[in-house]
């Protein structure tokens, strides 16, 4: 009996209870269990129908009547969907009950029938009124609230849950986890997809002098949102059960809450709070977990009374508050045993992002715990009870981790001013705290060499102009491929109002011979590969990009052109004619184009076709040109939306390289290197981008159903498909060592590990086959003459020695770009009397730029460059070469002729904790000094004359006499710290990116570190921090000393070289 004085069977047939709580077949009292069944012991019997009892005397479901029930509920879906007639769901249920033909049904399969025919003819019903409501709408009807409330509201006979039934629905739930309702399951989908109305409370908690018939009633359809529902993505699996079962604890929290307190098999100590958040889809307290964990009060409830109401006035605060590592790992194992027990779905969700935050606290400094907590709750927050998204969907909260646990993230510097901490630059904290020791107000000397372990929390500190030369270490900035698929957000899908654009549907319809989706790969094979990837909504996302065809992140502007044609009717040299027919043909005789037509419809666009030199001129080469005309096809794709996607350049294969030396020590190695034929082509477009991709060839239009290579989004799907390809290669095949740039693959193995690919008929190193055979597998195509190996081999542009440990360009690359630069220095040419124009300087800074993969320190040749191309925009517009350029570029040839090259060994990661020597600087208006700690010398100079518009010149100035000082007097090559208290300072020695009037003071650094291999780090600390430096720059030698007791100070002469920027 429930507390509402009525029992609800569970067996089917039954009587179904209406809104009132009257049975549906007449107003005669509910059957109780014991007038439908007869209970000699501990079971009961009905004709053929087999219940056993639960401990309360509630029948329990067998296989076969469960059977039943659920096809009458599919039959039931399946009338209310259209998918088949009364008459056929009728005799579908005759069959299920063992009823065949005319045969006459004995009495309780008849009055099972007869509830099944009076449910179909109820949900008729309901349908033909909530038809008629629409229609009456849609003719302008002018309903009231409560008209429209009565117009599509259920039919009072509408099936819904009796509080009886959502009890037995949570006995059987606590007593057998196996043991479901499929009443209440049925009754609540059903309740979900025809809006039904429900009458609890808007927090699912009623009050306990308040009964659920004093709720106004709502209709789901009222409420705002719930139209854009209808057009929403559909949500992963495990939130939409998760939404399920929220939707039952709904209706009476307190009671289910209870249940959990009183029930045998939940885990025990759990906090009744905590319970209660997760039935309300909220998040955990976990300082309300731990401190029931360890400590024996917990927090207390605080009410007050209004009359004879209770009022809650809040909770006293938690006994314990989460703060270290080691306390969250507690106190989350405990909570995710209770989300478990409800949530049994969620297992491996919740595992996952367990590990995935304890490894955040690995991964940093004990002190950076509040943090990683801090961002623990705002993702959980986020999440909530996990109705829309997972904890591990991590692409959703990319912006919570960076505003937290970056160092200029707005909750970070928030987070420190709330604790009481200092709101430092995260350049400060590098220095923070030196000099702490010292106290001047009692004199005390300070051990600066012992203050130099705070030097601890720039562990990971590299110059950003080294970001992608610095190995040995994992970096924030580079994520390789197959780590990126771990987080990547789905790709997007065809956009609403493109698919309602009905001029594009009309086309689609009626020229449909035009359109298709093509492409090789195997696609069943791709997707059972994938099957166990942790990303399951980025995975679905690519394998629909294959199935419904790619969009590539566009959004079509509505005014726009119906028909837009910019194909050139300028007749082509027949070399190139000759060409494109045979690119066509090729492209017909895959698939990927349509058969020529003569008139363009409505939603059609033209892009102008090229056709270039490739390889020296040896080969031709198509360009489709989507950036053309204001109309443009990439003017429709915002590449903000498109994110970053990953290519993994030699920062990632520099640390295979390490990792593959150091677990085969003295071992000789070879390079390899693979790269897919028809990358981007492999990718399928959806027919609405299709109708955008018409190409104009031999005075015939063609559709481009595939990916092209001139589209803005086009390597970044081709990026998606082929980061899990390397994904499967390195977790199911066994590929090592290896690389994804692209469409490009290399890697590095063992001169002696080699395997016989049988297509080719030879033996390669055993990554590459095992990387072919996977192509093969998923139909994947590759030339045989893009299939190398060697050592050493050009990578990406890029000769990489892999047993020498060494990258550079090849001869003829380094020859190439001197002779670009004799070009650009000459005098005489006709360059220097006729100017460049724009563009020609925008694809020589680039090809100094790819340079500087090999070569990092000569970025400063760059600057006058970058200043001549500032402020201007017309890339036809010729500009002048000057002298400040030309020193420059003569700069870095000069290092170009002799330099080999980047060697790993010379440039792996080292700790500013790890440094040879330390120094600080500073500078005023009337002097500079700098400070060598360890030495406990300090050096004063006074400054050079400059305008105060270069303040920071004397600072920069003193950093160059620091670092000049080191040079004179170093034996061997050192790692350097020096420290200063300007940003701009530092930031411009960390980027070697100056302005041109001070960019001489940092190629003259670079010739000092090129000259004698020393690796040089410029960090940041506070001015308090910066005693000694300071008193040395403004010439009070006696308060040095009483920081540093044993100090010696000298005086130095500035180089003389920068004179020259103070005229």
């Amino acid at each position: 009996m429930s507390q509402h004085g009525t029992t609800s069977p569970t067996l089917s047939p039954r009587h179904v209870a209406g809104p009132s709580g009257e049975p549906r077949d007449g107003p005669q009292t509910r059957e109780s269990p014991s007038q439908s069944f007869t209970q000699p012991t501990n079971s009961a019997q009905t004709d053929s129908i087999q219940v056993s009892l639960t401990r309360d005397g509630q029948p329990e479901l067998d296989d076969t009547t469960r059977a039943v029930v659920q096809t009458s509920e599919m039959l039931l879906e399946q009338f209310r969907r259209g998918s088949i007639s009364r008459d056929e769901a009728i005799q579908g249920f005759r069959l299920s009950i063992g009823v065949e033909g005319t045969t006459q049904p004995d009495e309780p399969r008849q009055r099972a029938i007869n509830l099944f025919v009076r449910q179909v003819d109820e949900e008729h019903s309901y349908l033909q009124q909530a038809r008629a409501a629409g229609e009456h709408i849609s003719a302008g009807s002018q309903l009231g609230r409560q008209d429209r409330h009565d117009a599509v509201s259920p039919a009072p006979s509408q099936p819904r849950l009796t509080d009886g039934e959502l009890r037995e629905y949570i006995d059987n739930f606590l007593g057998n986890r196996r043991r479901s309702s499929p009443r209440i399951d049925g009754s609540l989908s059903r309740a979900q997809a025809a809006g039904e109305g429900f009458d609890g409370p808007r927090d699912g908690i009623l009050d306990d002098h308040e009964s659920p018939s004093k709720r106004v009633k709502i209709h789901r359809s009222e409420l705002p949102w719930t139209g854009l529902e209808s057009s929403a993505p559909s949500i992963n699996p495990s939130c939409a059960e998760t939404q399920r079962l929220l939707l039952i604890f709904a209706r009476d929290i307190p009671w289910v809450v209870s249940q959990l307190r009183l029930s045998t098999v939940v885990p025990p100590g759990f906090p009744v709070s905590e319970w209660t958040n997760i039935c309300k889809g909220l998040p955990v307290n976990l300082d309300v977990v731990l401190s029931s964990l360890h400590f024996v009060h917990t927090p207390q409830t605080h009410t007050g009374h209004l009359g004879s109401v209770e009022v809650e006035l809040g909770k006293s605060d938690p006994v314990k508050k989460v703060r270290t590592a080691s306390e969250w790992s507690s106190a989350w194992h405990s909570a995710s045993r209770a989300y478990r027990f409800i949530f049994e779905h969620r297992e491996e969700e919740l595992r996952q992002y367990g590990d995935w935050i304890e490894k955040q606290f690995s991964s940093r400094l004990p002190s950076s715990a509040n943090k990683v907590i801090l961002l623990d709750k705002a993702i959980r927050n986020f999440v909530g009870g996990g109705q829309r998204f997972l904890l591990t969907d991590r692409y959703q909260y990319d912006d919570l981790i960076d505003a937290i646990m970056s160092h200029d993230g707005i909750e970070s510097v928030e987070s420190n001013r709330n604790s009481g901490g200092r709101v430092v630059d995260a350049n400060e904290e590098i220095g923070a705290d030196l000099l702490t020791s010292a106290n001047l107000v009692a004199g005390m000397d300070t051990d600066v060499i012992h203050a130099r372990t705070k030097l601890e929390r720039a562990r990971n500190f590299v110059p950003r102009y080294k970001r992608y030369n610095d190995w040995g270490e994992a970096s924030r900035s580079s994520v390789s491929t197959i780590d990126w698929t771990l987080d990547a957000a789905p790709l997007p899908s065809c956009p609403i109002e493109v698919l309602a654009h009905a001029p594009t549907t009309t086309t689609l319809t009626y020229r449909s011979e035009l359109f298709s989706i093509t492409t090789p790969i195997n696609i069943p094979v791709f997707k059972s590969l994938l099957s166990d990837h942790p990303n399951q909504p980025f995975v679905e996302s690519v394998i629909h990009m294959f199935e419904e065809g790619a969009w590539p992140f566009a959004s079509i502007p509505t005014d726009y052109p119906l028909i837009h044609d910019l194909s050139d009717d300028r007749p082509l040299p027949s070399e190139k004619l000759d060409f494109l027919k045979e690119q066509r043909d090729i492209e017909l005789s895959k698939g990927r184009y349509s058969n020529g037509f003569v008139t363009l419809c409505p939603g059609m666009y033209v892009m102008p076709l090229h056709v270039v030199p490739k390889d020296g001129g040896e080969a031709l080469r198509l360009v489709t040109d989507h950036s053309s005309g204001k109309f443009s096809l990439n003017s429709m794709i915002d590449k903000t939306r498109m994110g970053s996607f990953p290519l993994d350049g030699m920062k990632i294969f520099g640390d295979e390289l390490i990792k593959i030396h150091n677990r085969f020590p003295g071992e000789r190695f070879v390079a390899w290197k693979s790269d897919v034929a028809e990358a981007y082509r492999l990718i399928p477009m959806h027919p609405r981008w299709q109708i955008k991709q018409v190409e104009r060839i031999d005075g015939l239009y063609y559709v481009n159903r595939c990916n092209v290579f001139g589209g803005r989004a086009s390597q970044a799907l081709f990026i998606a498909f082929m980061s899990l390809v390397s994904w499967i290669a390195s977790t199911k095949r066994q590929v090592e060592y290896f690389s994804t740039y692209s469409d490009d693959h290399f890697g590095v193995a063992l001169e002696s590990d080699v395997e016989f690919y049988p297509p080719y008929g030879e033996f390669l190193p055993s990554s590459q086959t095992r990387l072919l055979l996977l192509w093969d597998e998923l139909g994947i195509p590759h030339k045989r003459k893009k299939q190398v190996s060697g050592n050493p081999l050009v990578i990406i542009g890029i000769l990489v020695d892999v047993n020498l440990l060494r990258m550079s360009l090849s001869e003829e690359a380094v020859r190439d770009l001197l002779n670009e630069i004799e070009r650009w220095c000459s005098k005489s040419g006709w360059a220097a009397r006729q100017g460049l124009p724009m563009r020609d300087w925008q694809r020589f800074a680039g090809w100094m730029n790819w340079s500087f993969n090999v070569f990092p320190h000569l970025r400063p040749c760059l600057s006058n460059l970058y200043s001549k191309l500032s402020g201007k925009s017309d890339i036809s517009k010729r500009i002048r070469i000057n002298n400040a350029v030309r020193k420059d570029l003569q700069w870095a040839a000069g290092h170009l002729s002799s330099a080999a090259g980047v060697l790993l060994l010379e440039n792996l990661h080292w700790d500013p904790l790890h440094a040879d020597i330390t120094l600080f600087t500073d500078a005023c208006l009337e002097g500079m000094g700098f400070y060598a700690p360890e030495l406990h010398a300090g050096f004063y100079a006074e400054c050079l004359q400059s305008p105060h518009s270069l303040i920071f010149f004397q600072e920069a100035l003193c950093v160059v006499s620091a670092m000049q000082w080191i040079c004179d007097r170093a034996t061997c090559p050192l790692r350097i710290v020096i420290f200063c208290d300007n940003t701009n300072v530092v930031d411009m020695f960390n980027s070697l990116a100056a302005s041109p009037r001070l960019n001489p003071l940092v190629t003259h650094v670079i010739d000092l570190m090129l000259g004698s291999h020393h690796d040089l780090k410029v960090l940041y600390v506070s001015g308090v921090q910066n005693l000694v430096a300071d008193a040395l720059s403004r010439g009070n030698f006696n308060f040095a000393r009483k920081v540093d007791s044993a100090l010696s100070i000298s005086s130095f002469e500035p180089p003389r070289l920068t004179l020259g920027l103070c005229d």
